[in-house]
């Protein structure tokens, strides 16, 4: 299922896409922060920084 909506003719300043898997048998499977986008991109860079530090592919 994907949820979620998306605006038009507004400045953005932050979005993220997260992942949430919901398997037949009623498990639910956090992936996480799939992708991640500021405007400002001091912001986006430490974001990576942070995601490399914990181990994970940015």
């Amino acid at each position: 299922m994907i949820s979620g909506g998306m605006l038009t003719n507004t400045k953005m300043r932050e979005a993220r896409i997260t992942a949430v898997i919901t398997r037949a048998d009623g498990t639910v499977e956090e992936l996480g922060t799939l992708t991640y986008w500021h405007r400002n991109p001091l912001r986006r860079l430490a974001w990576r920084i942070r995601q490399h530090l914990i181990g994970r592919k940015a």
